[in-house]
């Protein structure tokens, strides 16, 4: 019919080549990810404030650590 011929020629030797290998930071790099995004979630929606720490030493001697809070719409 024309249509030509296929043939396949043993010559070519087969062979594959496989390589194995581990990650170990895999791991930690998706820990990071996921604290940056929720990160990232929490300073867009969570309320900007102004927050002050104060550290003391009380009549006692010990130290008294004083934390205060104030939204950017409110006046102190």
């Amino acid at each position: 019919n024309g249509a030509g011929s296929v043939t396949f020629e043993k010559d070519v030797k087969e062979w594959a080549s496989f390589q194995i290998s581990h990650q170990p930071g895999g791991g930690l790099a998706l820990g990071g990810a996921v604290a940056a995004i929720l990160g990232l979630a929490g300073s867009l929606f969570i309320q900007r404030r102004r927050v002050w720490a104060r550290a003391t030493t009380g009549a006692d001697g010990v130290t008294v650590v004083e934390f205060a809070g104030l939204g950017r719409s409110e006046s102190a």
